[in-house]
Parts: C-alpha cells; sequence; structure tokens
C-alpha cells in the first residue's frame, strides 16, 4: 500500500469537543480594547478558524466566546462590503454566534465609508444596542446620531472623535449635545478621548463612577467635576487657557 493509498490522520481532530473550544479560546487578542482591529477578511482568530476544516469551522461556530468582542477598523474593510446587506449580515451573524453573552464593539475611522455607507452602518449596529456591555467608539458625528439611543446593560463607554469636513461641525453647546447614550442606566465608567468635550455628549453624569479624559479647558473640567457628584475615580488633564 503506497502512501499516497493511507488514510490521513491529524491527532488534533482527535481531542475532545471542549478542549479545542479552549483553545480556540486561547487564540484570540487578551485585551480587546488595544489589540489590531479586525475585519471581516482578517487573517486571524476567529475568522482564520472558519476556514481551516469543516470539523474546525462547526467548533468555531458553536463557541460563544469567540464573538463576544469586536473591533473593527473601517479603513480595511472593502467599500463594496457596505453597497448591499454583507455588513447587515455579518454583524447579524456575529450577535447570533455569540448566543446571549454581552458584548464589546469597538470602531475607528468610519469616514473611510463615505455618506451612504455610513448611514447603513450606523443603522446595522442598532441590533447590537441591547447587548453592549462595553463600547469603544472614534467616529464623526454624524455617525453617532445613527446609532441606536438605548443601551440598557452598557456599563463602559469610550467616545472619540473623527472630524469629517463634509459633516456638520460639533455642537455649540448643551443644548445641542448627541443623545445617543443618555439612555444608558447602567453606564458608571466613560472615557473622552482627547478634545472630546462633555457637552457634545448628553451622559447619565450623576450615576458616572469613573471618568477619565484630556484636553478640557478649566471651565469644562470644573463643568464635569460638578454634574458629576458620583465621582470617585476620576482623571481629568485640563488644559489652561
Amino acid at each position: 500500500q503506497t502512501i499516497s493509498e493511507c488514510p490521513l490522520f491529524y491527532p488534533v481532530l482527535s481531542l475532545p469537543t471542549e478542549i479545542i473550544s479552549e483553545v480556540f479560546d486561547h487564540c484570540l487578542p487578551h485585551n480587546p480594547d488595544r489589540s489590531e482591529s479586525l475585519a471581516p477578511f482578517h487573517e486571524s482568530a476567529p475568522f482564520l478558524l472558519l476556514h481551516v476544516c469543516r470539523k474546525w469551522r462547526a467548533i468555531a461556530i458553536a463557541t460563544p466566546r469567540l464573538y463576544q468582542n469586536l473591533r473593527l477598523d473601517f479603513y480595511a474593510i472593502p467599500l463594496r462590503f457596505f453597497a448591499a446587506d454583507n455588513f447587515e449580515s455579518f454583524l447579524g451573524d456575529w450577535v447570533a454566534r455569540a448566543k446571549s453573552l454581552p458584548l464589546f464593539f469597538g470602531s475607528q475611522r468610519t469616514y473611510q465609508v463615505g455618506g451612504t455607507g455610513k448611514t447603513r452602518a450606523g443603522h446595522s449596529f442598532r441590533p447590537l444596542a441591547p447587548r453592549l456591555e462595553r463600547l469603544k467608539l472614534d467616529t464623526s458625528f454624524a455617525f453617532y446620531n445613527h446609532l441606536s439611543p438605548s443601551f440598557p446593560i452598557l456599563r463602559q463607554l469610550s467616545l472619540g472623535i473623527e472630524y469629517d469636513y463634509d459633516e456638520p461641525d460639533s455642537p455649540d453647546g448643551p443644548e445641542d449635545s448627541i443623545q445617543t447614550f443618555s439612555a444608558a442606566p447602567l453606564l458608571e465608567e466613560v472615557c473622552l478621548s482627547s478634545y472630546t468635550l462633555p457637552y457634545y455628549f448628553d451622559l447619565p453624569w450623576g450615576a458616572l463612577k469613573v471618568l477619565s479624559t484630556e484636553g478640557f479647558d478649566t471651565t469644562a473640567a470644573v463643568e464635569t467635576l460638578r454634574v458629576s457628584p458620583s465621582l470617585s475615580n476620576k482623571y481629568i488633564i485640563a488644559l489652561v487657557r
């Protein structure tokens, strides 16, 4: 019997499904907040695990922990991905595979998508809102307004602004603030990235316990502390003007 006629045997396929699932879990980034952003075509876990063999694909799809964290860099996603229902289908599959687990989602460089694609992407995030426990966004003002206005289990929120010269300017004051996160009853921890001022967003300031930010002027810093009486941990860098 020649070698070519011998059946191939891969010892790894004889491992119990639970062991393989645990190994897959260790293929994920240890810190999704700081890891390289993923795209649906990225050759890393969990996407790579879906293309090894049918058994691994079935195990990967049936392992909810692999889909608990998702961070997208829109610069890495081809624009054609937003031309049809591809993006909606991708997010729907992702949420379904995560089962009942709370989710972390992050995104950056949404300005790469363009007007129509940005609107579609923003509306596609709406089904994620009830499942999000942590959210990290670096995007334009207009994109925030496309998101769902209800985040019932959101506990940690990181916000950044990417300026898009084709879109409206920043809010002029509290009366123009973005209302997207005003209905987040469990929100306790907020990070505002550089020069994301507090009046840009209507947040449940009175319930916040942790706040970190930088780039405030002294007036904004004092006002933030005034409206956030529950803060037990605060890290504010104010710029004196």
